[in-house]
């Protein structure tokens, strides 16, 4: 077949493809699927899955999208070509194994259902939800929904589910919702609990659980422990754990990790780790971040670091955030800073921000201002701005001018965030000119922010009536 690594490329020439390896004989037919498979192992898998059963060249591909997928996970990333080549030869267990993700609940998710599955009569949508379950991203959950369409499978409600659950925002995820029930499909917890999960607030959370419970649909505890992540505050989230437990449901350590991070002392903070140990529930990094994080000192947070590294655990990019967040001085947060960069896990905005506020250690004013724009230089590079306006504000409140000052500000409100009074303040002490002032002063105006008149501010009707009069004295 002419220009075949073309056509392999082009799905509108696969059926021929597979066609063609019909009329070539068996030796014949064999080198070629060995050459789609150096462009597509899918399609090779298919291909012979099609033609007469060689089991020489079975082996050969399964072997083949063994490696491809095993030198993908080194790398991290998943092979979606080498998985559903797998999956074609009914390796179902050789293909979820390509999966690089390894959290607990992974294992006990591939120990419990993959490791039963039944090779003769397992439907092929089951196959493709546990697949779009155990991706590590929506982008590769959507990849195996695409694959799953192409090969005309009926996607069931596990599917829908399970991309719900994968869903990178709210949006998503209610499309994912919305299409289960135009297919009328049967809607369980499952998705309702992605929808508390994926809301962008409590008031919408709150609205998925009384859907579901006027549906007769059965709470579970992972119900629960998003409701408790969406709380406002700590009593909210005590209320909605009492009733998990009314119900009798075995609380989980994701429950108790949310409820440590909602506690508004440390006390309760301790209270919750110490029921976690109770109910023997093996605790993750999470916890221990967590702990870290409400520790009252650094000496403390650095207790629980120990602990953690005692019971094998690795530290990620939250336990650096956290520890640099308790640092007592800056070269300590710079300690912990490039011990993060060592592991080479990716910075993250708090991270940043942290640092940038343990720039306020440092004595000279000079190196301090120019040591936090290195890091705020670095944070735009990475992630374009900030959800934290902490940032800005420390930034406007370290220049040394303004208009080092106004870039910031400029940034600020780039980024969704309105300038309040303290900031409109500092804006002004930064001793702009004439004409900016006035530009500062009518923005305040506009949006009804006043500034405490014993602090020397003059009156804003007072300067907007002597700005009108120079431009009347100009016409």
């Amino acid at each position: 077949m002419k220009n075949l690594a073309q056509k392999i490329e082009n799905p509108k020439y696969h059926n021929s493809i597979r066609y063609f390896a019909h009329l070539l004989e068996s030796e014949e037919r064999y080198d070629f699927i060995l050459k789609i498979s150096e462009h597509n192992i899918f399609l090779a898998a298919q291909t012979a899955t099609t033609c007469a059963y060689d089991k020489k060249l079975a082996q050969q591909l399964i072997t083949q999208a063994q490696e491809i997928g095993g030198k993908a996970k080194e790398r991290q990333e998943v092979s979606v070509e080498a998985i559903l080549a797998l999956i074609t030869f009914k390796k179902y267990i050789e293909a979820f194994d390509l999966f690089y993700i390894e959290d607990e609940n992974t294992k006990k998710y591939k120990n419990g259902v993959i490791t039963h599955l039944d090779d003769e009569n397992i439907a092929q949508a089951d196959v493709f939800a546990i697949l779009i379950g155990l991706s590590p991203n929506y982008k590769v959950a959507y990849d195996f929904y695409k694959s799953l369409l192409e090969l005309k499978i009926h996607p069931n409600e596990i599917v829908y589910n399970n991309l719900a659950g994968k869903s990178p925002d709210y949006e998503t995820a209610l499309h994912w919702f919305k299409e289960s029930q135009e297919k009328n499909l049967e809607i369980d917890i499952d998705i309702y609990n992605n929808l508390i999960s994926q809301s962008l607030d409590y008031k919408t959370a709150l609205h998925w659980f009384k859907e579901s419970q006027e549906k007769g649909l059965e709470p579970t505890i992972t119900t629960y422990n998003n409701l408790i992540s969406k709380t406002p505050d700590y009593r909210t989230a005590l209320n909605w754990f009492d009733e998990s437990q009314e119900k009798k449901l075995e609380p989980i350590v994701e429950m108790y990790n949310i409820l440590i991070t909602k506690s508004t002392d440390y006390r309760t903070v301790l209270n919750w780790f110490r029921e976690s140990q109770e109910k023997d529930l093996e605790l993750t990094m999470t916890t221990y971040n967590n702990l870290i994080g409400k520790s009252p000192d650094y000496r403390t947070a650095l207790n629980w670091l120990e602990e953690s590294q005692k019971k094998n655990l690795k530290s990620d990019i939250d336990t650096y955030n956290n520890l640099i967040g308790k640092s007592p001085d800056y070269k300590t947060a710079l300690r912990w800073f490039k011990e993060n960069q060592e592991k080479k896990l990716k910075s993250s905005i708090h991270i940043y921000h942290n640092m940038i506020a343990n720039c306020i250690h440092i004595q000279d004013k000079k190196y301090r201002y120019s040591t936090a724009k290195k890091y705020y230089s670095l944070l735009l590079q990475e992630y374009q701005k900030t959800s934290i306006i902490g940032t800005y504000q420390f930034m406007i409140r370290h220049a040394p001018n303004y208009i080092e000052a106004k870039k910031y500000f400029k940034d600020l409100e780039k980024a969704g965030f309105q300038a309040d009074a303290p900031t409109f303040e500092t804006m002004l002490s930064k001793k702009p000119t004439f004409k900016e002032k006035m530009k500062l002063k009518r923005m305040m105006k506009e949006r009804g922010i006043t500034l405490d008149k014993s602090k020397g501010e003059e009156n804003n009707d007072a300067l907007e009536s002597f700005l009108q009069k120079l431009k009347n004295m100009k016409g």
